[in-house]
């Protein structure tokens, strides 16, 4: 059986107060609680898979495309004042948003 796991990060105090936030916003300290809990469950799925890499020589990769979104010029922004939803399916395509850089975290 095969397990995927795509993680998020912890509460921040933007995501609580529901503002599109800006990357260098620190998590709260409920969100430090939650990527404790969180870090200790996943340590064994680090530690089975470099077991799994050590005796079969499968690779452990990171994929830079599953990344934080950048929402460019609205980040700071209410979700009430927005007028629209931010997971609309065709919220891409704004101008404001910017691409998703494959080399890594836009900033």
């Amino acid at each position: 059986m095969s397990r995927i796991f795509l993680i998020r990060h912890g509460e921040t105090d933007g995501n609580a107060a529901r503002i599109v936030q800006r990357p260098e916003i620190p998590l709260s300290p409920r969100g430090e609680s939650q990527a404790e809990a969180l870090a200790l469950r996943l340590a064994r799925a680090v530690a089975t898979a470099e077991r799994l890499q050590r005796a079969t020589g499968a690779p452990v990769s990171f994929d830079p495309l599953l990344q934080e979104r950048n929402f460019g010029d609205v980040r700071g922004t209410a979700y009430d004042d927005l007028g629209f939803y931010t997971r609309d399916t065709d919220f891409h395509r704004f101008p404001f948003v910017e691409p998703v850089d494959p080399a890594g975290p836009s900033r």
